[in-house]
């Protein structure tokens, strides 16, 4: 990639970190900064708040601005913390001006606002980069267990991101079908460009905890890649799950939802996973898991409608005891070594980049 000189009104200088706005349409200049290393290297761009309500990816790239020392690094990494202002402000997915999905924009045409977004920061910021990492979280209604998303497009193509969900180091990596106009799918598409996306908590909560394994998973991309020496650092075993397997339950009425589990707590067939109340006619409705496994996703909102997501669970091996099975689609990665060490040029890590890159699954 060639040097970037200039972001909207931030110019990048060598073992700094600068700050700037990229002026889009009228009245919006979205937040940018750049991490010049002293030495060359690969260019990648971090973004979050491109659903305005999604606070854990802004905070997560706070960090990363906050705690990567611009001197150690060898690139240029430039961070987008917040895509969606509008959306921000009021605390909504889309944005406000033509109330549209930002990460539905991406590569088409359009006049409004949002296409005019999603088509400078194509330009500007993404054609120029190695890479991307795009972090989300589930919005304001309910908590995600911290993951790596691949989007398959029609390629089928997702051979690199499937290296950066894997360094991410979450234990769950999720694949999905892409859509039309995401960034990671467009990105791609245009650019050959791989595009991450990572999801961590929700609910207009910030998780603390989730944030730093998540910054610890970025420093891991970023070491792998060159940006940062250090040493990387995995589970021993990682899922790949397709999305369409985990077992979703919904509420069949209105009322008080009573949760008697927490994101992340393992649960089997028979567990009372919540309690809906009906303050009006006093009847209450126990929600009894036909799964086990793990909680994947929860609803914070403690008012229920009828349809609603409860909390969806992630079986990840058949439990004999109480006769359930696990996903269909479902592949267990191991990582051997899980701590690899990226701080010396040495003929290792040859090996460790040819490990991590084979689709090692069970």
């Amino acid at each position: 990639m060639s040097e970037i000189k200039r972001i909207g009104t931030c110019k990048p200088a060598k073992g700094t970190i600068r700050y700037g706005t990229i002026p889009i349409g009228k009245g919006h200049k979205i937040p940018v900064a750049v991490i010049k290393g002293r030495k060359k290297g690969k260019t990648c761009f971090i973004s979050g708040g491109i659903h305005g309500d999604e606070l854990n990816g802004m905070k997560l790239i706070h960090m990363c601005m906050a705690k990567i020392d611009p001197k150690s690094v060898s690139g240029t990494i430039i961070f987008l913390p917040l895509l969606n202002i509008t959306g921000y402000h009021k605390q909504q997915r889309n944005v406000i001006e033509d109330n549209r999905d930002l990460n539905r924009c991406f590569g088409k045409r359009g006049a409004s606002i949002s296409y005019q977004i999603a088509k400078k920061l194509m330009k500007d910021v993404i054609s120029k980069c190695d890479f991307g990492i795009d972090c989300h979280d589930f919005g304001e209604r309910e908590v995600l267990l911290p993951h790596s998303r691949i989007h398959f497009d029609e390629t089928d193509n997702d051979t690199q991101t499937l290296t950066m969900g894997r360094l991410f180091g979450t234990k769950v990596i999720l694949v999905r079908d892409g859509h039309k106009g995401m960034m990671a799918i467009e990105s791609f598409k245009r650019f050959a460009i791989p595009v991450l996306t990572i999801e961590i908590g929700g609910g207009l909560v910030i998780w603390d905890e989730y944030i730093e394994s998540a910054f610890e998973g970025i420093k891991n991309i970023l070491i792998y890649n060159g940006f940062l020496k250090g040493k990387i650092k995995l589970p021993r075993e990682q899922y790949l799950i397709k999305d369409l397997d985990r077992f979703t339950y919904k509420s069949r009425r209105e009322g008080l939802l009573y949760k008697k589990v927490r994101i992340g707590d393992v649960v089997h067939k028979g567990d009372v996973i919540a309690v809906i109340y009906d303050p009006i006619t006093r009847k209450h409705k126990k929600i009894i898991s036909k799964h086990c496994g793990f909680v994947f996703s929860l609803r914070m909102r403690d008012k229920i409608n009828k349809g609603d997501a409860i909390a969806s669970i992630l079986q990840s091996q058949d439990c004999v005891i109480h006769g359930t099975k696990r996903q269909k689609h479902f592949d267990i990665i191991k990582n051997y070594p899980s701590i690899w060490d990226f701080t010396k040029n040495d003929s290792r890590k040859n090996t460790h980049i040819k490990a991590i890159r084979s689709n090692n699954t069970d």
